[in-house]
């Protein structure tokens, strides 16, 4: 699935089954993309929660590590990035380090900057799911 628009996911999901989609591209970051997920989330938390219970917490680490990265791409330039960091409330020693890092936007979804901005609680906040929570309801 590509994500062509806001609202992407419901309609997509009244033709196919959740379990049935194996991949999702998010193509920029925004609060619709959490929105999104969510009926995947549940549809895979659902379908694998019996068999791989022990999975799951890392596959909702690995969503909110993807989602940093998107959002890291996002923001495309140096400048850009530090402001949003720096908005996000990050020091500016760790924005600064992260902003004149070498490293690639999937290791540095995992640095203390992006973690510092986007938390798990802020991810909480924005809606998107645990599949570990919903494995165990």
């Amino acid at each position: 699935m590509l994500d062509i628009g806001y609202a992407t996911m419901p309609r997509l999901l009244e033709h196919v089954a959740a379990d049935r989609v194996d991949a999702v591209v998010v193509s920029h970051g925004h609060p619709d993309h959490c929105a999104d997920l969510n009926p995947l989330l549940r549809g895979w938390a659902g379908y694998f929660g019996f068999s791989q219970l022990h999975e799951l917490a890392s596959l909702d680490g690995w969503t909110r590590r993807r989602l940093r990265c998107v959002a890291w791409v996002q923001w495309k330039t140096r400048g850009r990035r530090y402001k949003e960091l720096r908005h996000l409330n990050v020091p500016e020693k760790a924005a600064s380090a992260a902003v004149f890092s070498p490293k690639g936007p999937w290791r540095l979804s995992s640095s203390n900057a992006l973690h510092r901005a986007f938390t798990n609680r802020s991810f909480k906040g924005l809606g998107l799911f645990s599949m570990e929570t919903l494995a165990g309801a």
